[in-house]
């Protein structure tokens, strides 16, 4: 927007070279700021990475299920009745359930076979939360998870009157979540 600005004042002052420079200037400040994220700015939820120990994982269009928790057991103390005493009981984690479209590489379809077939082989792995950092992508943070294993595999919908890709999804079961923060 900024840049869409000084180009018209540069063209209404053509022979000004301050104009001209300014809008320069103001192009450069616009494509910095466009990919430039302010510390509280929140992050995109569109650039990810998955890694699962022991598997070449091809990038996922999707991810559900980084959630955790914790059941509350509540104690009923003799004597008081205002109130009830709360205490925090076991923290449940749901399924991640993960998209992608398919590919040459069966390896997501091996690991819930092996499953299905009682060779329970679990992973460890990791989501992986990306920002763009100049022409690089940095990782952000990562919620680890291990003694993971798949119970659910569903495949592609056909149809000859749709062009969309044809999506795997995998459901996997873990031990639990760990949030891995990355310094600065």
């Amino acid at each position: 927007m900024a840049a869409q600005v000084a180009t018209q004042v540069a063209a209404q002052r053509k022979g000004d070279p301050y104009a001209q420079v300014a809008a320069q200037v103001a192009t450069e400040v616009a494509k910095r700021t466009a990919t430039q994220k302010r510390k509280g700015d929140p992050y995109g939820a569109y650039r990810f990475r998955v890694e699962i120990r022991g598997i070449q994982v091809a990038g996922f269009s999707e991810i559900r299920g980084l959630e955790a928790e914790t059941e509350v057991e509540e104690y009923r103390e003799g004597g008081v009745n205002g109130y009830v005493h709360r205490f925090p009981g076991v923290t449940r984690y749901p399924p991640l359930v993960m998209k992608r479209g398919i590919t040459g590489d069966y390896s997501l379809w091996e690991w819930y076979a092996g499953v299905n077939e009682g060779n329970i082989s679990r992973k460890q792995g990791a989501v992986i939360l990306l920002t763009r950092s100049q022409r690089a992508l940095k990782e952000v943070c990562r919620w680890s998870f291990n003694g993971a294993y798949p119970v659910k595999w569903i495949g592609p919908e056909f149809s000859s009157s749709s062009n969309e890709v044809a999506v795997e999804t995998l459901e996997i079961i873990h031990n639990g979540l760990k949030l891995v923060k990355k310094p600065d």
